[in-house]
């Protein structure tokens, strides 16, 4: 059960650092520059996901 409960975060991980990275290329459009905006978005979605591996 707990193993199971692990994949689950593991493989959402993918997702959150996709959607924040999305996110955040979202608002780099609305403010002028997409690129540093995909950047920003991915390096909070990586932190989250680390976040997440720790506390497992």
């Amino acid at each position: 059960m707990e193993e199971e409960k692990r994949k689950n975060r593991a493989s959402g991980g993918g997702i959150i650092v996709a959607g924040c990275m999305f996110v955040g290329a979202g608002l780099g459009m609305a403010l002028g520059d997409f690129k540093v905006g995909g950047a920003i978005g991915l390096g909070i979605g990586l932190i989250i996901f680390g976040g997440l591996k720790a506390w497992d």
